[in-house]
C-alpha cells in the first residue's frame, strides 16, 4: 500500500521535528524521515539542554526567537512539563551593540547594564563597559 503525504521532512533533528510538528498543528499531512533513532549520537545537536535567547546579531533570528517563545510555552503546556527554565543571559563584548541593534529592530527591548552595576550584580564577571541582560533567556530541556 502506498501512503501519500503533502509534506516529507527529511531529518528528525531539532529543526526537522519542529517543522513536522508545526505542519501537523496546521492540519497538514506530513511524514518525518530519519535514518537513526531520535536523539542519536550522530546528530548535529545533542545533549539534554539548549540555550534560548533573543540575543543575536541578525534581526531575523531575533524575530524568529521571539515568535518561537510562544511555541515553547504552548509545547510546555501540552507536555505538562516546564521545558524552558528562565535563567537570564548576560551578553557583552565586541558585538554587544550589534546584538542590541538587532533586538531593537526586531521589537525586543534590550536591557543595558552599566559597568558599575555589572560588578555589583555579577561579581564573578568583569566585562569592561556595559552589557545586555535578557530576562527571557534560559535553558530548554531537550530530552523530556
Amino acid at each position: 500500500m502506498i501512503e501519500r503525504r503533502e509534506f516529507v521532512v527529511v531529518g528528525a533533528g531539532l529543526v526537522g521535528l519542529s517543522v513536522a510538528r508545526e505542519l501537523r498543528r496546521r492540519g497538514r499531512s506530513v511524514v518525518c524521515l530519519e535514518q537513526y533513532a531520535v536523539g542519536h549520537e550522530k546528530a548535529g545537536s545533542k545533549g539534554n539542554a539548549r540555550i534560548f535567547r533573543f540575543g543575536y546579531i541578525d534581526p531575523l533570528y531575533v524575530a524568529m526567537a521571539m515568535r518561537a517563545l510562544a511555541g515553547w510555552e504552548e509545547l510546555s503546556e501540552e507536555a505538562g512539563a516546564r521545558l524552558l527554565e528562565p535563567t537570564g543571559l548576560l551578553s557583552f563584548g565586541e558585538q554587544v551593540d550589534d546584538v542590541a541593534a538587532a533586538m531593537s529592530t526586531a521589537g525586543a527591548t534590550p536591557a543595558w547594564v552599566q559597568e558599575d552595576e555589572l560588578r555589583e550584580r555579577f561579581p564573578g564577571i568583569a566585562p569592561r563597559g556595559r552589557a545586555l541582560y535578557e530576562t527571557t533567556a534560559g535553558v530548554l530541556s531537550a530530552d523530556l
